[in-house]
């Protein structure tokens, strides 16, 4: 898979909320973040999904230092790690996780947000669904697209994957917010892997669109090769 130069990808880069120009050099970790974002965002231009990330530097004590959001037809993809207070770090894990494969988590979360936005800005019915069953549900949906995407594109790390977000969802940190989801609830997307390579790009869509018991249905199983 070729892979967009850096260079490129800073096209789709912008700044906000900086109150000089000196403060538009990238640090080291927004640099990490962008460049492991970079082959992800690949994928998903080829596949018509429109993409922009914003670097900004604003107060927050938010649990992540990533966030994606939709707006005039394409997701925007935030960094705030300068100016963010939180004492939680998602990757300040002990266990024996690489750090390329949880910021691979962390950013394939957020694109499992990309997706459910993008296709319910085309579809009404799926918007209004989706936003009756709440919160809990669209961040267990970005949770089991993350590990989907690591299914279909990088087999080798799913199951320090699914062990990685379990492990932070388990937190006392994340267990004060019920809009997370439990780590039993993800047990279940060990049926996404499949048994002979990668699975099926479609589970992503199928993610992102069908009801959650469709979803570890027996018509799922088709898209496991």
């Amino acid at each position: 898979m070729k892979t967009l130069s850096f260079a490129i990808f800073s096209a789709l880069l912008s700044f906000a909320l900086f109150a000089n120009a000196a403060e538009s050099t990238l640090t080291p970790e927004e640099t990490e973040y962008i460049e492991a974002f970079t082959p992800i965002a690949e994928i998903a231009q080829e596949q018509g999904f429109a993409i922009k990330v914003a670097v900004i530097s604003h107060k927050s004590k938010n649990l992540t230092k990533v966030f994606s959001t939709f707006k005039d037809n394409q997701c925007i993809f935030g960094i705030n790690i300068r100016s963010n207070t939180s004492n939680f770090d998602p990757m300040d894990i002990k266990d024996n996780i690489s750090r390329r494969v949880m910021l691979q988590a962390i950013l394939a979360h957020e694109m499992g947000h990309c997706y459910q936005d993008t296709l319910e800005s085309k579809d009404e019915q799926l918007l209004k669904i989706n936003n009756a069953n709440g919160q809990h549900e669209r961040e267990l949906r970005a949770d089991l697209f993350a590990i989907a995407w690591t299914a279909v594109y990088h087999p080798e790390d799913f199951a320090e994957t699914i062990a990685y977000l379990k492990k932070i969802r388990g937190l006392n940190e994340m267990r004060e917010f019920s809009i997370y989801p439990t780590p039993d609830e993800l047990t279940r997307a060990w049926g996404f892997k499949s048994t002979s390579g990668s699975t099926d790009p479609e589970i992503l869509k199928t993610i992102a669109t069908r009801p959650l018991d469709a979803i570890f249905a027996s018509t799922t199983v088709s898209l496991v090769k």
